[in-house]
């Protein structure tokens, strides 16, 4: 998987069934369902074993009705089957919260309205409002903003069609507090869920794009994502391309776990050396890894980070040899390719999958030096462009010209020495 489909995927952009932070919220929901349903039948066994003394030994100012006590009976097995179906995982559907939670309202609904005509008023004026506010809260576990709203209207509603019961007084007064108390849990439970949803798509997408890029980079782009939200640009960048010359005939003589291991290890060691320098890994290529400097986040001295990552893939693969030696594996050669242009950078692909890349001669540059230092008996090379966009500070040794295939006029190549 390339990491432009996973920046891709982290802004949800297209295809949100592919989603990943949609499908963990989906998951997420259908395993609270289970929790929700099993704290509503823990509930309404605690209302019943009230109303069961209340019926034997009468300790409370009102009757509890028989009618009420097969009710809960019923409402406690229904949680209980809720709660063992949403267990197994069932799949999912966009209404099945709404129709879930309008099941459970009508239970709790079904309650009052049983204890309507034997509750002291009092008591009756504040009933919906609790119930209601009990229900919102719950919802938070549904994990969706629209639930919340959608819980806390059926709440609202059951409380203006019993706050019709009251005439006047200081009964209104409590039902009117508890309709606006109501209201506000509602608003608050919105704001916390909305919060929370956001704090999870935030972290989930700064986890995914701090495996190719920097953390300054991240955090760059957690404060300005417009910048991956652009269709396409032209930019100057700088591109490297580094693999592993030979690995194709080194592979054919390894067993296949042996082969993905090494290549695991080089492209681990690879990867480090540019994030180290504020570059994105655009892509693997099999044994190579593509990366670009100053694109997304604009960097303006791209051609010397990309140097200085060259610099380092040179020590990373030297130590990465010497502990390949010492388990008996053979050693790896490096080859590095890099190319300072323009390129036309942003989102390509359809409407399935979007990917963030480069394209442009400088990518196919950089990827045909790569292949040139196996011909030129060197690790690195770099094209005249990059050597005239580094300025000074680098021990750069010219090879003279090249003929690169897809290219009718030579390119100047140099190397950088040991310095």
């Amino acid at each position: 998987m390339t990491t432009s489909h996973l920046l891709s995927s982290a802004i949800a952009r297209f295809d949100r069934e592919a989603d990943d932070f949609e499908l963990q919220r989906r998951d997420l929901e259908t395993r609270n369902e289970t929790i929700v349903h099993r704290v509503l039948a823990g509930l309404m066994a605690f209302a019943l074993a009230a109303h069961v003394t209340n019926f034997l030994f009468e300790w409370a100012p009102f009757e509890s009705p028989p009618r009420l006590l097969a009710f809960q009976l019923g409402a406690i097995a229904l949680c209980l089957v809720l709660a063992r179906h949403f267990r197994g995982n069932p799949p999912y559907h966009a209404a099945r919260k709404y129709i879930v939670a309008a099941i459970d309202s009508g239970v709790f609904a079904g309650v009052y309205v049983l204890l309507a005509d034997v509750l002291p008023p009092m008591l009756l004026s504040a009933l919906p409002s609790s119930l209601g506010m009990l229900l919102v809260s719950l919802s938070t576990l549904r994990y969706s903003t629209g639930v919340v709203v959608w819980v806390g209207l059926q709440a609202l509603a059951l409380h203006m069609a019993m706050s019709l019961r009251f005439e006047g007084g200081y009964m209104l007064s409590i039902s009117l507090a508890g309709g606006i108390g109501l209201i506000a849990v509602t608003g608050i439970t919105v704001y916390v869920v909305h919060g929370l949803i956001r704090l999870h798509r935030d972290a989930l997408w700064k986890e995914r794009l701090s495996r190719f890029l920097a953390p300054e980079l991240v955090s760059e782009l957690a404060r300005r994502p417009e910048l991956l939200e652009r269709q396409t640009e032209r930019r100057v960048v700088t591109v490297l391309f580094a693999d592993i010359r030979g690995f194709t005939a080194m592979a054919e003589r390894m067993p296949t776990a042996e082969v993905v291991e090494i290549l695991n290890l080089f492209l681990d060691e690879m990867t480090a050396a540019i994030l180290n320098h504020h570059g994105l890994i655009d892509k693997y290529i099999g044994d190579a890894v593509m990366g670009v400097f100053g694109w997304p986040v604009e960097q303006k001295q791209h051609a010397q980070a990309a140097l200085k990552t060259a610099r380092e893939m040179r020590a990373r693969i030297n130590g990465l040899n010497l502990a390949l030696e010492r388990r008996g594996r053979p050693r790896l050669k490096l080859g590095i390719g890099i190319d300072t242009g323009e390129v036309l950078a942003g989102a390509f692909g359809s409407s399935h999958r979007l990917e963030l890349t480069v394209i442009g001669d400088t990518a196919n540059v950089a990827s045909r030096l790569a292949a040139l230092t196996k011909e030129r008996d060197v690790d690195l090379l770099l094209s005249g462009a990059t050597h005239a966009a580094a300025g000074d500070g680098f021990l750069l040794r010219p090879l003279g010209d090249a003929n690169l295939r897809g290219r009718e006029q030579a390119l100047a190549i140099w190397t950088l020495g040991e310095g």
